[in-house]
């Protein structure tokens, strides 16, 4: 039986810069190395001296036994994981939570409305649904960003819009004087956006202040709250519903989540 609580050891294969405080970093885990995931599930990655915590890997699935973790510097843990080069060694448990049912969502239209770094939780679900994209209606993505620059993934971008599988529309708070996108929040690009709200479900991922606008719109859109999907945030400590520390009521989001639909989120917020 594996244990839960013994990480793997990961080496740091290759460092990406995204923007100024967002890094992608690609850890190689061992070809043979018995690891896989779902997209929307989370690893507990550890800083040796330093702590662990939690984070969604950006990419899907695990290829040539490497995965990449797109983090931003918030704090001293993803601080010292910024300091460190090539070929240096982190521990990686999990992969944990319940991740994106792709099952539930076959034959629909998919939304993703992501901002920021919550680009990063969706990119693995985007790629998972292009792996399989016969088996999925129409797809958009809709990214927001306080600035160009803010903005990550902008190779990925480029290439997706190349491939014509999907539609996107940027948009920025501020722009520069080189912008050519959308401006203004990202919940307002639903204001424009034509889809029958019965048949689509939709992916958001984003800072806490960008939620309740987007749910708003969702909303009066049409669509079912059952047919909302989002990815919790909460300190986990453990990823296995042993120390209670993301604990909502009875419900603790590192094991019945991250993944919730709006409906599970407004019943766990009536018993608060």
């Amino acid at each position: 039986m594996t244990n839960e609580y013994l990480p793997l050891i990961a080496k740091i294969e290759e460092v990406k810069e995204q923007t100024k405080g967002i890094r992608t970093f690609v850890f190689s885990i061992g070809k043979d190395t018995d690891f896989s995931y779902k997209a929307g599930q989370f690893i507990m990655l550890s800083v040796f001296g330093f702590g662990e915590g939690a984070f969604s890997p950006s990419s899907f699935p695990v290829k040539d036994g490497k995965i990449e973790v797109t983090i931003a510097r918030v704090g001293k843990l993803t601080t010292r994981l910024f300091e460190m080069e090539r070929g240096a060694r982190v521990g990686i448990r999990g992969a944990f939570g319940n991740g994106f049912d792709l099952e539930r969502v076959r034959g629909r239209d998919i939304l993703l409305v992501a901002g920021g770094i919550g680009m990063g939780a969706l990119k693995p679900l985007l790629e998972a649904l292009l792996l399989d994209r016969n088996l999925f209606g129409r797809i958009d993505l809709l990214f927001g960003t306080r600035t160009p620059s803010d903005m990550p993934f902008k190779e990925d971008l480029e290439l997706w819009e190349k491939s014509e599988l999907l539609k996107i529309k940027t948009t920025v708070d501020s722009p520069d004087g080189n912008w050519k996108g959308d401006v203004g929040f990202v919940s307002l690009l639903l204001d424009e956006y034509k889809t029958d709200a019965g048949k689509t479900t939709a992916f958001v991922c984003g800072p806490p202040q960008m939620l309740p606008s987007v749910f708003e719109r969702l909303l009066a859109k049409g669509f079912n709250t059952n047919q909302i999907i989002t990815s919790l945030e909460r300190h986990m400590k453990c990823g296995i519903g042993f120390c209670g520390h993301c604990r909502i009521n009875e419900n603790y989001v590192c094991t019945d989540g991250p993944v919730f639909s709006y409906d599970e989120i407004e019943r766990m917020e009536r018993k608060l």
